[in-house]
């Protein structure tokens, strides 16, 4: 009884596992647009001149974060693996070269063929958008996805689902299901009654108790808090997770005091989204964009137009659209002090 029991718990535990699902169309058009604009931002920047590191690095970075080497995207019902292992190749050809002339043929490349993706997918999201009853609309989404992009992944069966077909065979093998046979209910019925009773009752504490331990791991309202929080990861920089808000906005006020306007800025953009997210207004998560975490915050008028001004100003000053002075500084720092101030009081 009590090894049914044990191999009861472990078909209830794989009943209730949860698969990885797949990032949507939307989410990954968003990041092939960022990839490309990154590219094409270095493109611009290596042909007007000298480059720094410190550039290369970040916009470089935002590419290989945009797009790793693989993953897989649901498209109108359809898996699709990506293969960007070629992006990461040439990105390192790129770091590892030398003469200013080949990484410039490098990333015209690059560009070039993260243009052709982009333009791909907007033709993806338009057919998937579309009504799926309409003929020609089919015939379209499916030439698209057999260009060589995209690499449709083959389905095969978890190693979850091997498990769970073993345990099922192994248990027919044990305990093979015999007919069933007549019972004659002689001398205690209500006896037997109460014993049918008293094991619906266990089965019952026994469902509820598997139940009361496995929710708080797919309920997120039910989790308890972990005593440790996550790393988070902005703009490419990780941010340990005993640094708040405040840590970072003093930091960007001694890059000011000490004249680097601009990194200072981009600080104390980080430092108000770490700010929004310590107050659950929106979530860090390390393939959102800009514009992702202002849709996030749509909902709350009386911070998003505070939100929308800082964005702007990071990305002004950021992508090298203006150069940065003390004005523009304090009225970053006054912008930081009024989001949070704002979102304080919600």
């Amino acid at each position: 009884m009590r090894n049914r029991a044990i191999i009861l718990s472990i078909l209830l535990l794989i009943c209730f596992a949860a698969g990885i699902s797949a990032a949507t169309l939307s989410d990954y058009a968003d990041r092939v647009r960022l990839a490309r604009s990154a590219a094409g931002d270095l493109q611009k920047a290596l042909a007007s001149g000298p480059v720094t590191g410190e550039v290369e690095d970040r916009l470089l970075g935002m590419i290989e974060n945009a797009l790793p080497p693989t993953e897989k995207i649901d498209a109108s019902g359809t898996t699709v693996q990506t293969d960007y292992k070629w992006l990461h190749s040439e990105i390192q050809r790129y770091r590892d070269e030398q003469k200013a002339e080949t990484k410039l043929k490098l990333l015209d490349s690059i560009s070039a063929q993260l243009q052709a993706i982009e333009d791909s997918v907007s033709e993806l999201v338009v057919a998937e958008q579309a009504d799926p009853t309409k003929d020609r609309d089919k015939d379209a989404l499916g030439k698209i996805l057999q260009r060589d992009e995209y690499k449709i992944a083959e389905p095969q069966e978890s190693p979850l689902t091997r498990l769970f077909q073993r345990i099922l065979d192994w248990l027919f093998r044990e305990y093979p299901r015999a007919a069933p046979q007549p019972i004659e209910m002689t001398g205690m019925p209500n006896l037997a009654s109460l014993l049918q009773i008293v094991l619906f009752v266990l089965i019952a504490a026994g469902l509820g108790f598997i139940g009361y331990k496995l929710v708080p791991h797919f309920v997120p309202k039910f989790r308890k808090e972990s005593s440790r929080k996550r790393e988070r990861i902005v703009l490419g920089e990780v941010i340990d997770s005993e640094t708040t808000s405040h840590d970072l906005f003093s930091d960007a006020q001694e890059l000011a005091r000490s004249g680097q306007l601009t990194l200072a800025i981009r600080k104390a953009y980080i430092a108000v989204l770490c700010g929004l997210e310590d107050r659950r207004l929106l979530k860090l998560v390390k393939h959102k964009t800009n514009r992702d975490y202002l849709f996030d915050l749509r909902k709350r008028e009386d911070i998003v137009k505070e939100m929308s001004s800082i964005t702007r100003e990071f990305e002004t000053h950021w992508y090298g659209a203006k150069e940065s002075t003390p004005e523009d500084w304090e009225h970053v720092a006054s912008l930081y002090q009024q989001t949070l101030a704002k979102a304080e009081r919600s």
